[in-house]
C-alpha cells in the first residue's frame, strides 16, 4: 500500500517576521492501482513562537501507520483564478512543474498563463523525462489573500509514466536557474531561503523561510552539517546501523531528498543488510522496483515481528529510525514466494529500505525525514537534523 502525503498554505500573522508553513493531510491508496481516496482528518490552528517570522499554524491530520508513505505533497493555488494544483514536494530538484491537465480552463487565470508559454524546455528524471514549455504565474499564500508574483513553471505535455504528479523543487538550481524559493525571497515573502519539514505524530508541516524553532523538543539530539555539493542537499554520513550491527562506518556521500520515499542503501552494501538480518533470524531478499535503477527489501516476518532499528551517525551523534517506522504493509506473496512450512503465520513485508544498483550513495528519503526534523538552508550552504521522535 502508499500513502500520499498533501498539504495546505496556512498563515496566522504576527509581528516583525517572515516565516510561511505549509500543512499536511493525508491520501490512502492502493498498491495495486494507486487509486487515492481522501482520508480522515481533524484540523486545528494554533499560533506557534518561530526564531523568526510573521504567519505560523499547524494543520492535525490523522496518520495511518499501517500504510507506507509514498510522497509529500503541497497544494498550491496558482494563477488570478487560484487554481489548485498538487504537487511533491522534491528537495531532490530545483525545478518546478505541472501536467498541462492541471491548468484548468479558466483563460483569465492559470489556464491563461499555461497556454502563454513558448521556450521549451526538458527535465530529465528517474526514469526518463518531461517536457514542455516555460511559462510564469502567481502563487497565493496566506489562506491565498498574498499573491507571490512571478513563478517560473513548466507546463508539462509529456511525461514519464513514474511521475503521477508534478513537482515543487526545493533545491537552489543550476546555472542560476530560477526557483520557488528564490522568487519568494526575491518578493519579500520570506528573508532567507530555507525550509524546514516536520513531522510527529497528526502533525504534518512544511515551514518556509527558516526554522520553528518551537518544534524542537529541548535536549533533543540535533546537529548541522555543510553541503558538499552547492546544487544538492548532500552531506557526509559517518556510519550506519541495523539492530546495532554494523553496515557502514565509513564516510559516505548521502543526500537528503524529499522526493524519495524510502532510505536508499547503495547496491554494494545489501547482502550486508541481508546478512545482518538473517543473524537476527529475519529472512529476506530484494525486489526488482518499477524504476530498474532500484530494489526494495522485502522480509518475510510475522504480522506482529518488529524490525530492528536503523540508525545513522551524523557528526558523532546518532539518529534513529524505529524498527517499527521501517516496516511496511505485508502480504501472503509479494515475489511469488510460497512457504514450505504449512500454516506458516509468516508474510512477505515490504521495508522501507531500498538499494540503489548503481549508486554509490545513501538517500535519506520520508522515511528518515518522518522521524528527524530536517532544516535545509541554501543562504548558508548547511542541512540541521533534530530528533524528535
Amino acid at each position: 500500500m502508499s500513502t500520499l502525503v498533501i498539504a495546505i498554505i496556512i498563515l496566522v500573522s504576527c509581528s516583525s517576521c517572515k516565516i510561511l508553513k505549509m500543512a499536511v493531510k493525508i491520501l490512502d491508496c492502493s498498491v495495486e492501482g494507486y487509486r487515492c481516496r481522501e482520508a480522515a482528518h481533524a484540523v486545528r490552528l494554533a499560533g506557534v513562537r518561530p526564531s523568526y517570522g510573521h504567519a505560523q499554524s499547524l494543520l492535525n491530520m490523522n496518520m495511518f501507520n499501517d500504510e507506507k508513505d509514498m510522497y509529500m505533497m503541497v497544494t498550491v493555488h496558482l494563477g488570478n483564478d487560484k487554481k489548485p494544483v498538487d504537487i511533491v514536494i522534491d528537495t531532490g530538484s530545483s525545478a518546478m512543474w505541472i501536467d498541462e491537465n492541471d491548468c484548468g480552463s479558466d483563460q483569465n487565470g492559470l489556464f491563461g498563463d499555461c497556454s502563454s508559454g513558448t521556450e521549451p524546455n526538458t527535465l530529465a528524471y528517474l526514469d526518463g523525462e518531461v517536457n514542455g514549455v516555460y511559462a510564469r504565474t502567481s502563487v497565493w499564500l496566506d489562506n491565498d489573500k498574498i499573491e507571490s508574483v512571478n513563478h517560473q513553471f513548466t507546463v508539462a505535455h509529456t511525461k514519464t509514466k513514474l511521475m503521477t504528479f508534478g513537482i515543487i523543487g526545493m533545491a537552489r538550481g543550476y546555472n542560476r536557474a530560477e526557483t520557488f524559493l528564490g522568487t519568494l525571497k526575491n518578493n519579500g515573502l520570506i528573508d532567507i531561503q530555507a525550509f524546514a519539514i516536520y513531522t510527529e505524530g497528526d502533525k504534518n508541516v512544511l515551514v518556509l523561510g527558516g526554522v520553528d524553532q518551537s518544534l524542537i523538543k529541548p535536549g533533543s539530539n540535533e546537529v548541522t552539517v555543510d553541503l558538499i555539493r552547492q546544487n544538492e542537499f548532500f552531506f557526509t554520513l559517518e556510519g550506519s546501523k541495523i539492530g546495532g550491527e554494523v553496515v557502514s562506518m565509513e564516510f559516505s556521500e548521502t543526500l537528503v531528498d524529499s522526493g524519495n520515499t524510502l532510505i536508499s542503501f547503495p547496491g554494494y552494501l545489501s547482502n550486508t543488510i541481508v546478512g545482518i538480518l538473517a543473524k537476527k533470524s529475519i529472512e529476506c531478499y530484494w525486489l526488482q522496483e518499477s524504476n530498474p535503477m532500484f530494489s526494495q527489501l522485502v522480509c518475510k516476518m510475522t504480522q506482529e515481528q518488529v524490525f530492528p532499528d536503523v540508525e545513522f551517525v551524523i557528526k558523532e551523534k546518532t539518529f534513529t529510525v524505529p524498527g517499527d517506522h521501517m516496516k511496511g504493509k505485508c502480504f501472503d506473496t509479494i515475489g511469488g514466494y510460497f512457504y514450505d512450512d504449512y500454516g506458516s503465520d509468516l508474510q512477505e513485508c515490504l521495508i522501507k529500505i531500498e538499494f540503489n544498483t548503481s549508486g554509490k550513495y545513501f538517500t535519506l528519503g520520508k522515511t528518515f525525514i518522518h522521524k528527524v526534523y530536517t532544516t535545509f538552508n541554501l543562504d548558508e550552504n548547511t542541512i540541521t537534523f533534530a530528533q524528535n521522535n
